[in-house]
């Protein structure tokens, strides 16, 4: 089955930034979520996550990545 994936640079000794693959089947800020979401690649710099509904099961679905600073 196919999936919406996202592959991504990932630089594991980043400090004060956070990123997360989020997933949703619409554009609503509350729809965002990472939960359920797969991590199939995690080497050094780059990250590969993918969605866990097939894109044959559903109508719309959407991808982003998170970026969020830390304190």
């Amino acid at each position: 089955e196919a999936y919406l994936t996202l592959d991504f640079p990932f630089a594991a000794n980043a400090l004060g930034v956070t990123l997360s693959a989020e997933f949703s089947g619409t554009l609503t800020p509350e729809s965002w979520s990472s939960a359920g979401s797969v991590l199939l690649v995690s080497q050094s710099g780059r990250r590969v996550v993918r969605d866990n509904h097939p894109v044959s099961t559903v109508t719309a679905r959407f991808g982003r990545l998170r970026a969020e600073l830390q304190p």
